[in-house]
């Protein structure tokens, strides 16, 4: 591509609350921040979205992944294609021979804020065992795609699809101080999970024998601080209630959820949802809670309207006796209550929020709680969820089986944010070279015959050997075109000019490492393609 005839120019400076990397992005014309706030892509960033795509379309089996296009529903971006993916399901599988199948998908959507890209991978077995294996290699194969990008501390971290029937979901996350998601890593055994579906180890409740049940007076203690400095107390010796309504797929009536921790945690809303089996979950209204026989502020199971509610313990308030909980009537609250004595769980679940420091489940060692950005999601469902169109195939012996479905998704124009936030200098930005969109940026300095000749014989000579360039032919000034060729950030650099054939060559420079030599033009296509090696090796 002639630099000429492209339709953006560099920018010296932009305005707007932009992040390094965005501002970077506009400046150098891959994209561009519109009036209405929303961004739209110029002909740089489809290169560089489309490169992104085929680093992760490169990790499928070549020999069976096959393309679909599948209907889009915005209102449910995950639900939707698995209704979808189902449905075809239905219709195409007949037999075990046809399984298991790879389906992929180069997804966009357009809403109104900004273009979205990404790659989505369908996946469908015959068996559980089958099921998994897909999953685990597709899910390994976008991670170590997005981590060949030359992101920092990619991990596969456990997290909740917020759907009825899953058996496993897992996020693709970029450890990062940028990103918005919290996620807990062990530095001791590695394990990584989103916070919100993080597992830790419990601390030991007290061992002591279950106390008569008592209703103190405690005026203005609507909250767990408050109430523990009222009791001289420490938080640990309460009890914390949250309310949620929850709605199931298949029922057209909201339900009241009642969730408890220890006073000292936090309620993890992905986990009571987990813990519920997928509803959808939004904070109850004063009134609704009231409805159930409970009260605000001072709220505990005993004495609700059980037929009203659903009651969701956490292990540990279950482990711990003689608890400190709500009596359902304002300044009021029972001391030593005990479950199982003074009233029963619906359902027992880990639903605590991982406090600070929390011990790792499995090693023991205390969790960090990093930023992330979150750059793919995973989800495999039971065979046969009720919500979902019956596909189903016959197996050997005759027999009709349901068909085992996975979905993951890579969020491209996600990645290509951390790409630019992760992949930048003073001077601009530094492309790694699976996902640059020119592999060359070829300078042609002044305007002398000799110069131009040379120039636009390397450009058809790299075109030739299968290279990308960008040709900065311009008429422009030499500081310009290198301060463009470095705020462009493409991996290699080829100036052609009359200071360097003076030294017998071209000048070519790595990018990433400000690495300059002078090459006889008869050997440039071999030693680009060379560099080019060397840069993708060190990636």
């Amino acid at each position: 591509m002639r630099m000429s005839l492209l339709f953006s120019r560099t920018r010296r400076e932009v305005a707007g609350q932009l992040s390094p990397g965005q501002r970077l992005l506009v400046r150098a014309g891959y994209i561009r921040h519109l009036r209405d706030g929303a961004f739209a892509e110029l002909p740089l960033g489809v290169r560089l979205r489309e490169a992104v795509t085929r680093s992760l379309v490169a990790t499928l089996p070549a020999d069976t992944a096959q393309p679909v296009v599948l209907p889009k529903n915005e209102e449910a971006p995950l639900r939707g294609p698995l209704v979808a993916l189902a449905e075809l399901a239905r219709q195409e599988i007949e037999s075990y021979r046809q399984l298991p199948a790879t389906l992929y998908e180069l997804s966009s959507r357009r809403s109104p804020g900004t273009p979205s890209a990404g790659v989505d991978v369908y996946l469908l077995a015959a068996s559980e065992a089958s099921a998994l294996k897909a999953y685990r290699e597709r899910l390994e194969g976008l991670r170590g795609a997005v981590a060949r990008m030359g992101l920092p501390g990619v991990r596969v971290a456990e997290a909740d699809s917020g759907l009825p029937d899953t058996t496993q979901a897992h996020a693709i996350v970029v450890l990062a101080p940028f990103g918005d998601q919290s996620v807990a890593v062990c530095p001791g055994c590695g394990l990584a999970a989103l916070h919100d579906v993080a597992p830790f180890r419990r601390p030991p409740p007290p061992s002591e024998p279950q106390r008569p049940l008592e209703k103190v007076a405690t005026p203005g203690t609507n909250t767990i601080r408050r109430l523990a400095e009222f009791l001289n107390i420490p938080e640990t010796r309460t009890a914390k209630v949250v309310f949620y309504m929850a709605r199931w797929p298949d029922e057209e009536q909201e339900k009241l959820v009642m969730a408890l921790v220890r006073g000292d945690m936090g309620v993890s809303e992905a986990k009571v949802r987990r813990a519920l089996g997928g509803p959808t979950l939004r904070p109850a209204e004063p009134s609704e809670i009231e409805a159930a026989g409970a009260v605000p502020g001072y709220a505990s199971p005993i004495g609700i309207r059980r037929d009203q509610a659903l009651v969701v313990v956490d292990e540990l308030v279950a482990q711990s006796p003689n608890l400190v909980a709500g009596a359902n009537e304002a300044g009021y609250h029972y001391v030593n209550v005990n479950v199982g004595r003074d009233y029963e769980a619906d359902i027992m679940a880990d639903i605590a929020l991982a406090p600070p420091q929390a011990p790792c489940v499995t090693c023991g060692t205390p969790l960090a709680v990093e930023q992330a950005a979150t750059v793919g999601q995973a989800v495999r469902l039971r065979a046969g969820a009720p919500w979902l169109p019956p596909a189903a195939f016959v197996d050997t012996d005759g027999n009709r089986r349901p068909v085992w479905l996975g979905w993951c998704h890579a969020n491209v124009t996600t990645l290509i944010a951390c790409l630019a936030e992760c992949h930048h200098d003073e001077h601009g930005l530094r492309w790694p070279v699976p996902v640059a969109p020119y592999h060359v940026h070829l300078i042609e300095l002044g305007r002398a015959p000799e110069v131009a000749e040379l120039a636009g014989r390397l450009y058809q000579d790299l075109l030739a050997a299968g290279l990308a360039v960008l040709y900065d032919d311009r008429d422009a000034r030499a500081g310009v075109k290198f301060h463009d060729a470095d705020l462009l950030g493409i991996p290699l650099h080829v100036a052609v000019g009359q200071r360097a054939l003076q030294q017998g060559g071209v000048e070519v420079k790595m990018r990433a490492t400000g690495e300059r030599e002078i090459v006889p033009p008869d050997e440039i296509v071999d030693v680009v393609q060379g560099r080019l090696e060397q840069l993708s090796r060190a990636e």
